[in-house]
């Protein structure tokens, strides 16, 4: 039978559909579905379906909002023959039919290697009513993008590509919306990424704004600024680079990432004399508050040895920002994320940033659970430094794709990663820096130092008390981060 097909299209989250429906309390058919195609390109196709037990040949023409369509029924026997000369792959996908306002609804949840594509389909039966159409309220918020005219997400194409499509904007206006930040000091990500953009555009996205960053500091530091912001800011850029090497590097050409792995690696040690001896002289005065005044002549001779110091790791500095390695290394990123060449990835970054991103968070999320939950204020105190790692993590690939994200959930659970993030970061530095300050008592000009010694001392055992406190803090907080399940779904999936 020969017929007009009038729908539109849209993309929902890589979630349960069936939840999504419950949660709303709406009653609906359910229908495993299988179909693929013979022959078809984006204005046509050719489709054998299986629904349930009844099989249906279908031809399509046409693209976007109408098409024309043919529909006959098949026999079983017809169905298995012409499956064998399928010209894609199989799709295999649940399909969940609901009434709701009036119109009929199709929710299909794709199946297999298609898992986390949701379409949701309204049919009309005119297209005057289809352009006027407003979706019911349940659905603002969860609807990623309409897709009615993207030839891209036509059945006939995902058969033909077996992969979730992207939805990408042109890698040069995405880089142009970086530019337009200006100051880039701050080592900032904040690049406005859509949830079905590519992972391949995103992350050179990512790479280009904090390489920007990199490059705007140690300008400044070679032009002569001597704030040690300038420093942490790069080391910084570097970090959050190294971060999303490790924690996406299923995106990474095995080769090009280790290389690039070991060259931040070996910039961000040589950089980290010069950042601990800035933390050490910006502290002073609060390790002074830490102690009585007795000692604090103690922590005076301890400042001069350390500025003693500085002047010698800021020769070093200025001599690594003017190097060569240091030059190849900025000059090589910025080809990276520049090219449109996907030299450096795998094929899987051409997959949507949504559907690649939520693994990867749920994972990151049941790592901090397993540490967090085996913590007591007896643990180890590297014990707390891997929870603080894992933390750090997914906070990084949170920030990274935040604009991917339902905004409220994600600033909800931000709160609270960062509350923890740094608990557990003043109880490492209270740590650190304890460990650290003794190690500067077999230095040469600081042992024979009678006040420096009794001033380290005191100032070391206070750190003591206070990296104890952290720990009883943390455990307190983590109680309630326990409950925050349901916030990492609501920021995923919307709902």
């Amino acid at each position: 039978m020969k017929q007009m097909e009038i729908e539109r299209k849209f993309l929902l989250p890589p979630c349960s559909m069936k939840r999504f429906l419950k949660k709303n309390e709406i009653s609906y058919e359910k229908f495993p579905i299988e179909q693929f195609y013979l022959a078809g390109d984006d204005s046509s196709a050719e489709r054998y379906r299986r629904i349930g037990e009844r099989y249906v040949h279908t031809i399509k023409t046409g693209v976007g909002l109408v098409r024309e369509e043919f529909e006959e029924p098949v026999s079983a026997y017809v169905y298995e023959r012409m499956k064998a000369q399928n010209s894609g792959k199989i799709i295999k996908k649940v399909r969940f039919r609901f009434e709701l306002e009036g119109y009929t609804f199709e929710l299909d949840s794709f199946k297999g290697r298609l898992k986390g594509l949701n379409v949701l389909e309204v049919e009309f039966k005119e297209r005057a009513s289809a352009l006027s159409f407003r979706l019911p309220a349940l659905f603002e918020g969860v609807v990623l993008k309409e897709v009615t005219q993207n030839p891209d997400f036509t059945n006939g194409s995902i058969s033909r590509n077996m992969q979730i499509p992207a939805i990408c904007r042109p890698l040069p206006e995405i880089l142009k919306t970086v530019d337009e930040r200006k100051n880039f000091l701050k080592a900032s990500t904040n690049v406005p990424i859509e949830p079905y953009e590519s992972m391949a555009h995103a992350i050179k996205a990512l790479v280009y704004t904090l390489t920007k960053s990199i490059e705007a500091n140690s300008i400044a530091i070679l032009q002569g600024d001597k704030d040690p912001e300038r420093l942490h800011q790069m080391r910084v850029a570097m970090r959050k680079i190294r971060a999303m090497f490790s924690q996406l590097k299923e995106f990474f050409d095995e080769g090009w990432l280790r290389m690039h792995k070991t060259e931040l690696a070996q910039l961000m040690r040589e950089t980290g004399p010069k950042r601990d001896i800035d933390v050490y002289l910006l502290r002073m005065d609060l390790y002074k508050g830490m102690i009585p005044q007795r000692y604090h002549e103690g922590i005076e001779h301890l400042r001069k040895y350390l500025v003693s110091l500085e002047k010698e790791q800021n020769v070093n500095l200025l001599k690594l920002l003017q190097g060569e390695a240091f030059r190849a290394e900025m000059e090589s990123l910025r080809k990276f994320c520049s090219s449109e060449e996907n030299e450096g990835l795998v094929q899987k970054a051409v997959n949507p940033v949504i559907v690649e991103i939520k693994p990867i968070l749920k994972r990151r999320y049941r790592k901090i659970m397993g540490k967090g939950g085996s913590l007591d204020e007896k643990s180890p105190a590297h014990a707390y430094h891997l929870l603080r790692i894992e933390v750090k993590k997914m906070r990084y690939v949170m920030e990274f794709f935040a604009t991917a994200f339902e905004p409220k959930s994600y600033a909800r659970l931000m709160e609270r990663i960062k509350t923890i993030q740094s608990i557990l970061g003043d109880h490492q530095d209270l740590y650190v820096q304890r460990e650290h300050l003794k190690s500067f008592l077999s230095q040469p000009g600081l042992k024979e130092d009678k006040e420096i010694k009794e001033s380290i001392d005191a100032l070391r055992k206070e750190m003591k008390r206070l990296e104890i406190g952290k720990r009883y803090e943390f455990l307190k907080v983590f109680k309630t981060f326990k409950k925050e399940k349901k916030e990492l779904q609501k920021m995923i999936c919307r709902f």
